[in-house]
């Protein structure tokens, strides 16, 4: 699965992001949830996922800095997976 990051108003200087994945990949059957690890300046938030928000496939995200990064931790039975990362620069 792959994720992204996209302004929500179609313009580079947008704060206010859409992080989305494809809501459809094979990995969310064997998934019992993930975390989002957004990395916002020196801020770092962990944003928890059902799977109801996985299969969303997409979350919205206030963004205070003109650089953020975003790491998707899948959790399944064998425990923590890296899934996929993306980062967002607005400069």
């Amino acid at each position: 699965f792959r994720s992204e990051i996209a302004p929500q108003d179609g313009t580079s200087r947008s704060s206010l992001l859409r992080i989305s994945w494809d809501h459809s990949a094979r990995e969310w059957s064997q998934a019992s949830g993930a975390t989002l690890v957004i990395s916002d300046g020196a801020t770092r938030s962990d944003i928890p996922l059902g799977l109801d928000d996985l299969r969303l496939g997409a979350v919205d995200y206030q963004g205070s800095n003109p650089r953020i990064s975003v790491q998707m931790m899948v959790t399944t039975s064998a425990g923590p997976v890296l899934g996929d990362s993306s980062e967002w620069n607005s400069q």
